[in-house]
């Protein structure tokens, strides 16, 4: 089974230096299959963070759609879980997890991308 996993990264705010960390030498996510992309119709998920405006959010909910495939959502941060980012709940679309934190340590966020993949590429072990 090929695990590598390519994401797509959008938000901003303070959980950006967690984003960044996971491809620091300490956590290197590279080295364990997952690939950042710039493109999200090559994105298996794509990792939401920080606070995300009404603008944004209609920009990422397009971005979204742009996928043209139903691309799993894994929101991070507190700014999001409170409400504050307005992207509708689209059942198809399916969100991977929430990691609860402000900002959450990388190695927090490494632990549950590891898990969410397992999910997501049907490996239940």
């Amino acid at each position: 089974m090929n695990l590598t996993m390519f994401y797509f990264v959008y938000g901003s705010g303070c959980c950006l230096p967690t984003i960044t960390d996971l491809s620091s030498p300490a956590i290197d996510i590279e080295s364990m299959g997952f690939c950042e992309t710039k493109s999200i119709k090559a994105a298996d998920f794509i990792i939401v963070y920080g606070f995300i405006s009404r603008e944004s959010a209609e920009e990422l909910s397009l971005l979204i759609k742009s996928a043209q495939k139903n691309i799993p959502v894994v929101r991070v941060g507190e700014c999001i879980m409170e409400g504050n980012c307005e992207i509708s709940s689209e059942p198809d679309k399916g969100l991977c997890l929430h990691i609860k934190s402000c900002p959450p340590h990388p190695e927090e966020v490494f632990e549950k991308l590891l898990r969410c993949r397992k999910v997501l590429k049907g490996d239940n072990g």
